[in-house]
């Protein structure tokens, strides 16, 4: 087995990105020598050590202080997990393009400080994504072990998602979308469907209202591709009302109108579920859909 999976297969909660960063930045020893090679393969009775750097806090992007109000509702506080509300608008972690803006890691850390150093430090209690511009729920484990246990629940498809979204004209009451995803072929921050190649994705989807010229469905994905409910939607000719890079901008609603309401899975041998209503600004847009 090559040595990042050997890492990631017995340090769950590191993703194999960051078992690699530990390789090559000389934290892993075999047999005493320095091993900065991920694709090294590993052998019985080699002894492999480990050194995980602790982050250095004076650099953290953001400080609470320094935080404005995030607008986050914690749904329930169970010992291990939070599920929250993540409002539209707020990125989930940094990246190139975000530079200093406030992320939702940004609020984890100041809520569970010790999480830094658990997991990878740029993105601690980070499980799972949903995009700027969607809001819902989301799962922030609360130490390593749980995260390891969410991350292999949603690997193995075990954690059952509904999305509520608001598309343009009128699809099929109910379906299937199974386009592949892949990233697009000149724009790299975009995705886009194909027959073949990218990687394997279905959206199902049940219509829950129609409207003049647009329509409210629930979406429920059993993969977790980037940008797939968005894809999913335009490739079908309903994009979603407000997404502007999948189909276009509306007077309605300043972003694209998707939200992620449910959520289930067991945990520990029980059974949960979650459901939020969406925000405001959505709820809005039915109330104007409804009166024409």
């Amino acid at each position: 087995m090559r040595l990042d999976h050997f890492l990631h297969q017995h340090l769950p909660a590191f993703s194999r990105t960051r078992c690699q960063q530990l390789i090559t930045s000389s934290c892993v020893t075999v047999n005493g020598a320095s091993a900065t090679k991920p694709s090294l393969l590993t052998q019985h009775h080699m002894v492999v050590t480990i050194a995980i750097p602790l982050p250095d806090m004076s650099t953290a992007p953001m400080y609470i202080r320094d935080i404005p109000d995030f607008k986050i509702a914690v749904v329930a506080d169970h010992e291990r997990f939070m599920i929250i509300d993540k409002p539209a608008g707020l990125v989930v972690h940094h990246a190139a393009t975000t530079g200093s803006t406030p992320t939702l890691v940004d609020w984890i850390r100041a809520q569970l400080p010790h999480l830094v150093n658990e997991n990878d430090p740029a993105r601690p209690g980070i499980v799972h994504r949903l995009d700027k511009d969607t809001s819902g729920l989301m799962i922030i484990p609360k130490d390593a072990q749980a995260h390891a246990t969410f991350g292999d629940l949603f690997k193995h498809k075990q954690i059952r998602k509904q999305y509520l979204a608001l598309v343009e004209g009128h699809p099929a009451q109910e379906g299937a979308i199974t386009y592949h995803i892949t990233r697009h072929p000149t724009v790299r921050t975009r995705m886009t469907h194909s027959n073949f190649a990218g990687r394997d994705a279905c959206t199902n989807n049940t219509v829950e209202k129609y409207f003049e010229h647009a329509a409210l469905i629930s979406c429920f994905p059993t993969t977790g591709r980037t940008h797939q409910i968005r894809v999913h939607c335009a490739a079908i000719k309903h994009p979603i009302v407000g997404d502007a890079v999948y189909g276009q901008a509306s007077p309605l609603i300043a972003r694209q109108a998707l939200h992620a309401a449910g959520l289930s899975f067991s945990f520990e041998e029980q059974e949960f579920s979650f459901f939020q209503e969406p925000p405001e600004d959505f709820q809005q847009v039915i109330t104007e859909l409804s009166a024409q």
